[in-house]
């Protein structure tokens, strides 16, 4: 009876052990550009609205930026696309948000002045996040220097 008593603690040790060391390979830490993709994915902007100058072309868009108290980032870049009057896309602008202005997480409304190529019938603001493809993220402040 000694001898089933200890079987017992011994498959179970065993077994906790098992399942550990095959939890630990498969976890892989991020690395600095995953966290850094995570973590600007928790912020959001939206587009309040906006109004093009019809001399200059210049647009000011009236934005809100939000996010997660106590985030490590200290830029957020985001991507407006734009359309023209005839339906065609008009190249895109990227803005970086100081996020050190942006105290518990938000709200904060910021106003962005940004030039254009031409006369736009539209604009949105893509969200941070979604996806990203690899040469867009040499767009954004947040990823330079890695």
């Amino acid at each position: 009876m000694r001898k089933n008593a200890l079987r017992l603690p011994l498959f179970s040790f065993a077994l906790v052990l098992g399942l550990s060391l095959v939890a630990s390979l498969g976890c892989s830490s991020k690395s600095p550009q995953e966290k850094i993709l995570a973590e600007r994915a928790r912020w959001d902007v939206l587009l309040l609205n906006y109004l093009q100058d019809d001399e200059t072309l210049e647009i000011t868009m009236s934005t809100r930026l939000s996010g997660p108290r106590g985030s490590s980032l200290q830029s957020l870049t985001v991507e407006f696309l734009l359309e023209a009057e005839g339906g065609e896309a008009l190249p895109s602008i990227w803005h970086s948000y100081d996020l050190t202005k942006v105290e518990n997480g938000g709200p904060l409304d910021v106003t962005v002045r940004k030039p254009s190529s031409g006369r736009i019938a539209g604009l949105g603001v893509v969200s941070p996040s979604l996806p990203i493809s690899a040469e867009d993220q040499s767009n954004l402040a947040e990823l330079q220097g890695l």
